[in-house]
């Protein structure tokens, strides 16, 4: 069975200027990005030590969510690639706080099949007994807490937060330019002009009171669209930019692989899977696209699958979840809704889509004033407002 490739995850915000220039250039990794230690940890199955990582401080900026929930560090890594633990030995996983109790010989019973299979889902490039929890990429943390938390007989809604988080972490990871000099000088000279060619569009525009970033507990990220600017929103802005630049001749021949890849990389990083795929796809038809340059497109290329088999099963979790009523109060329900509309947008399903935002629009315990006293409900909304008219076209 052909295993997934492990690239290094990529944490720096891809937001203008100079911080443009840093993409793919550097190995990044979780140490750098945020405050955590290591802690000693036993497995809960199979009740080997082994070290977590647990976070000290998270003292990073954060930016309004993407449509899909995901809150996007400005300067750092999502708290997702640490709030899970994967047992190095024989890969049970589950959050961090669960680890402090055993399983019961009826849960080993249930996860033990599953923990076979794991060994087989073990991404290329991942040690069969990694080192540390930083070499075990978080969207397979979050595949195997999935697979061994349905063994366990996990609710619907539950199993479908799992792999939402899990469709975050593939969306953020990606492969670095390093090892090829060459390409990695070339990169830079392309992002360097494209930067400078579009200083204004690129520009974020914070609304009035907010910066850039929040500081995590200020509440500003607790799904409210409306305050400062949405990283999503400028990494879809920097991907069209490209694709109109390519459309206007902007590039040489040798340059244009790179700028298709760059594309194809800013628009998954927005969340657009068609449009990316069409991008990315493009990198390998050029006769002289850089060997690197040509893994790193297949990288994304596979993680925008993994993230999207991630957003499908998540979907049909979240729709259970309702059909079964195992969600009943009006936050939940709302959320719930709203996901399976925004699901079924990043998927292709617009008429879906459409369905599930109008929902949550015409609920009348919303539209009688329940939003009003309640933030998050407002932020619903909100966002299903927009959704819907991004979906009609308006």
């Amino acid at each position: 069975m052909r295993r997934a490739p492990l690239p290094v995850p990529l944490l720096r915000a891809p937001v203008a200027g100079v911080a443009l220039l840093a993409l793919f250039l550097l190995p990044a990794t979780l140490l750098e990005a945020a405050s955590v230690r290591e802690k000693d940890a036993v497995c809960s199955f199979c009740a080997q030590p082994f070290q977590g990582l647990e976070i000290v401080a998270e003292d990073f900026a954060v930016g309004p969510p993407d449509p899909d929930l995901f809150v996007r560090p400005l300067n750092g890594a999502p708290r997702e690639f640490f709030t899970v633990w994967t047992c190095p030995s024989c890969y049970y996983s589950a959050l961090a706080v669960e680890f402090a109790t055993p399983l019961t010989a009826e849960e080993k019973a249930a996860v033990a099949p599953q923990i076979k299979e794991l060994k087989w889902l073990r991404p290329e490039g991942m040690a069969e007994k990694p080192e540390s929890q930083i070499r075990i990429p978080g969207w397979f943390k979050h595949k195997a807490m999935y697979l061994c938390a349905k063994a366990r007989g996990v609710p619907s809604f539950v199993l479908g937060n799992i792999l939402l988080r899990g469709a975050w972490t593939a969306r953020v990871t990606h492969d670095t330019m390093d090892r090829d000099p060459k390409l990695a000088q070339m990169y830079k000279e392309i992002a360097a002009n494209f930067v400078a060619r579009h200083a204004a569009d690129l520009a974020p525009k914070p609304a009035a009171g907010n910066g850039a970033g929040v500081a995590p507990d200020s509440g500003a990220h607790d799904l409210v669209p409306e305050q400062g600017f949405a990283v999503y929103r400028l990494l879809l802005t920097h991907g069209r930019l490209v694709l109109k630049d390519l459309e206007k001749g902007e590039f040489t021949e040798e340059e244009k692989p790179v700028a298709w890849f760059m594309a194809g990389y800013f628009l998954r990083e927005g969340g657009e899977h068609r449009e990316a795929i069409g991008a990315l796809s493009q990198v390998k038809s050029f006769a002289k696209t850089p060997a690197r340059l040509q893994e790193m497109a297949s990288s994304e290329l596979y993680l925008q699958k993994v993230e999207q088999e991630f957003q499908e099963q998540a979907l049909a979790h979240f729709a259970a979840a309702l059909e079964k009523k195992e969600v009943e109060d009006l936050e939940r329900t709302t959320a719930c809704t709203y996901l399976i509309g925004e699901l079924n947008r990043r998927l292709g399903n617009a008429a879906e889509a459409a369905r599930n935002f109008d929902v949550v629009l015409q609920d009348a315990r919303l539209t009688a004033g329940e939003a009003a006293k309640n933030r998050t409900l407002r932020a619903y909304l909100s966002w299903a407002k927009a959704q819907r008219a991004l979906v009609a076209g308006k």
